[in-house]
């Protein structure tokens, strides 16, 4: 299979980084099954058609990543309450009067079909959201916005920022001194190895994010997703 590169580029043939994703709802925004909050938009991209691990009609997909939020643990009372919400339980008395809650249900009731989460090392949330060609050229969605409940801390998603601004990204003809996005083998993770990961069972179709791509913060180091079978791995330099 090929490798591709994706960097930052005026042409925006590639997809774009932060800014905010396509082909979604407010409520299908995929969000922090521990703390319920919505997770960082990284990067849309356009994904070349062997990649396309979605299937056929799945041609780009949207990156979201957990922010801080190792530097931000949550109340275990609340994580519970979070848990259950999204497992489908009903809102108490309570929580039915708080926006908050509300949109959490409205969450557990309407994910989008194909996102795909993924659990890293700290027990923190990623996900990836496929998009068809007509959601990608659909408009852009609004991050959810809602008071929060006493016990849950939005600093880690940046949540009292402003969404950054959208950078273009384009596909490069070589691969660059520096990592961004890449599509494919080989990888360069900073603490395993290419055999270690594929030990773990790391497939032909896998994406490699850079730190500090779209907000994504590892360390200094990067993340390798595979897009087939759920596996993630990230780690500092």
């Amino acid at each position: 299979m090929a490798t591709y590169w994706i960097m930052e580029a005026p042409s925006g043939d590639a997809g774009w980084a932060f800014g905010l994703p396509p082909g979604i709802t407010s409520a299908e925004w995929p969000r922090h099954r521990s703390t319920g909050l919505p997770l960082v938009h990284g990067f849309t991209i356009r994904v070349p058609e062997e990649y396309r691990a979605a299937g056929p009609g799945r041609a780009s997909l949207s990156y979201f990543h957990p922010g801080d939020s190792e530097s931000f643990p949550s109340e275990e009372d609340q994580v519970a309450r979070v848990q259950v919400i999204l497992a489908g339980r009903a809102l108490d008395p309570d929580e039915a009067g708080h926006p908050f809650w509300r949109a959490l249900e409205a969450h557990a009731r309407s994910r989008h079909p194909a996102t795909v989460y993924y659990r890293d090392i700290l027990d923190h949330d990623h996900a990836i959201v496929w998009h068809t060609a007509a959601e990608l050229d659909g408009p852009r969605c609004r991050r959810p916005e809602t008071p929060l409940p006493d016990g849950i801390d939005g600093d880690a998603m940046h949540l009292e920022d402003p969404v950054d601004v959208e950078v273009p990204l384009g596909f490069a003809d070589t691969s660059p001194e520096h990592g961004y996005i890449q599509l494919g083998w080989p990888l360069h993770p900073v603490q395993n190895t290419e055999e270690e990961l594929r030990g773990q069972g790391f497939g032909a179709r896998v994406l490699e994010i850079g730190t500090d791509v779209g907000g994504a913060n590892y360390g200094d180091g990067n993340c390798q997703v595979d897009l087939d079978n759920g596996l993630l791995d990230w780690a500092c330099s």
